[in-house]
């Protein structure tokens, strides 16, 4: 379901886009009548203005990118918190307990840096800032940040922008 409100938002996105775009680069021009004789007749074209009819379509289109752009932005946001909320008590503890044990014998063959970095995110137990991570280990931000990428490549970790930092989440 998730994803067809993605293709359908994204759909309507860019359709918005063209149509805004279109609208406001090329306003339809208003043409001056005279009717003489009971014959209308073309007297001039009064080229970059918008008729309401423009306004119309400018104000549905604006809509339609305001809902769309927020189908979006929702679908792909998701909690900071991770799986563990969904687990009750005794079942994540133990949960957790095993992907520590697990990861503990992967800290093992890293760099001394890196196996700091990942047992100070286990002790906090799997979710910590990034700033908090280099005041805990002691670690200059450059060290921190390079081991936190090492650790994401090597799928240990995953960085989500908070605000003006980001989260560390144990996988």
């Amino acid at each position: 379901m998730d994803t067809r409100r993605l293709i359908i938002g994204s759909a309507f996105f860019v359709a918005s886009i063209l149509v805004l775009s279109l609208k406001l680069l090329l306003p339809t021009p208003i043409n001056v009548y005279v009717q003489q004789n009971g014959n209308p007749t073309l007297i001039s074209q009064v080229p970059g203005f918008y008729s309401w009819s423009d306004v119309m379509i400018v104000l549905v289109a604006a809509v339609v990118l305001g809902w769309s752009g927020s189908v979006l932005l929702s679908s792909s946001s998701r909690s900071v918190v991770p799986e563990k909320v969904n687990i009750k008590g005794q079942e994540w503890k133990e949960a957790f307990e095993r992907k520590k044990s697990a990861i503990e014998e992967i800290a093992k063959g890293l760099k001394e840096d890196e196996a700091t970095v990942l047992r100070t995110i286990i002790a906090s137990d799997g979710t910590i800032m990034q700033g908090e991570l280099v005041e805990k280990t002691g670690l200059p931000k450059s060290t921190v940040s390079k081991s936190l990428d090492a650790l994401e490549v090597r799928d240990l970790i995953e960085r989500r922008r908070r605000g003006m930092g980001n989260v560390i989440l144990l996988k």
